[in-house]
């Protein structure tokens, strides 16, 4: 992970220059998310090949980060091939959802402490009432006060809604599925 400082002028410079290694789940590197948590900015970062899973990054002062957190895919996470990721603030507390639709079919749901830390809180798996088959774009929503997970499910050719609740576990509220008429098949 490459971080520039831009100035006025739209000149780059090099602050610092993050590689990955075996603590690391940053091979491949497919979602950054920045994310503010009790006034520290971090970095969300999935990564698809050898150590899949999510790292949280603080980004220093300078620019400079640091590694604050990460997990690695195993049966329990379902964090095999994540391309994406999403954040929501729900109840005072931060959430990160990430997506694993190649192997897993899943979602899995962590909170993000102010330190960096990440706890998992939960897993989604597919079932034949959901559309997360190919799981792998997430977006988060908020409609009058009420926060959202929208999940593509690009094999199944459906979207699946969920209402975010206070302690980030996941309620499922509607599941669409392509009948040929919608043109949501991949």
């Amino acid at each position: 992970i490459q971080i520039f400082t831009m100035d006025k002028s739209g000149q780059l410079t090099v602050v610092d220059s993050f590689f990955d290694d075996v603590s690391l789940a940053l091979g491949t590197a497919s979602a950054i998310k920045k994310i503010v948590v009790g006034g520290e900015t971090f970095l969300a970062v999935t990564g698809q090949s050898n150590g899949a899973g999510i790292s949280i990054l603080k980004v220093e002062e300078d620019g400079t980060l640091t590694e604050t957190d990460t997990v690695f895919d195993d049966v329990a996470t379902f964090l095999s091939d994540s391309v994406d990721l999403a954040t929501a603030k729900v109840g005072g507390k931060t959430f990160v959802f990430v997506p694993s639709g190649f192997f897993d079919d899943a979602i899995t749901i962590f909170e993000l402490s102010a330190n960096g830390e990440l706890t998992e809180i939960d897993a989604i798996i597919d079932n034949a009432d959901l559309a997360l088959n190919g799981a792998d774009e997430v977006r988060t929503v908020k409609i009058d006060g009420t926060s959202f997970l929208v999940v593509a499910g690009t094999s199944d050719s459906g979207l699946s809604v969920f209402e975010i609740q206070n302690d980030g576990t996941l309620e499922n509220t509607d599941n669409v599925f392509d009948d040929g008429t919608l043109e949501l098949s991949s």
